[in-house]
């Protein structure tokens, strides 16, 4: 926080610090929750579409960092790196309904929105303080264009209330 004032401000510090708080209460709802395989590093950088027999594929790459975890880990990630600046919460919200209606209906469980809603809000706190503050101990040696519009997505979609 003292070193990117700009992106990481004293209440959203305090966030931070009540989150991990209760870390360990977070990480078990977290793991109550359904769990599948993600890619775990799941944006612009390492997808593309792929023409194949007239119809357009998603092809992932990069998967040294998959894991079992929740779906909303990929989705936060995922929205926060396409979603341009301008976007609003609304925007945010109804591709997360968007997504959250196609996964119940592929799976064919009945998840509770308020508990996938729940979990995304908290993929979004374990994102910011474990992925992005990687990306930000690298910002102290190398420029990352990304970096800033990732992370103020990030707090206005899936952190701020």
């Amino acid at each position: 926080a003292k070193s990117n004032p700009s992106l990481i401000a004293p209440t959203l510090l305090e966030k931070y610090l009540q989150f991990l708080d209760s870390f360990d209460h977070h990480l078990n709802t977290m793991s109550g929750f359904h769990k599948t395989l993600i890619h775990n590093d799941f944006n612009t950088r390492n997808i593309c579409l792929k023409s194949e027999n007239g119809s357009m594929n998603l092809v992932a790459y990069d998967w040294e960092l998959s894991a079992f975890h929740n779906p909303q880990r990929d989705l936060i990630e995922f929205l926060c790196s396409v979603m341009p600046q301008n976007s609003s919460k609304d925007d945010f919200d109804r591709y997360v309904k968007v997504y959250f209606k196609k996964l119940r209906e592929i799976t064919g469980i009945d998840i509770p929105e308020s508990e996938f809603l729940k979990v995304l809000k908290l993929n979004a706190y374990e994102y910011a303080l474990v992925r992005l503050n990687l990306y930000l101990l690298v910002r102290n040696l190398m420029n990352l264009d990304f970096i800033e519009p990732l992370y103020k997505n990030l707090i206005r979609f899936g952190i701020e209330d």
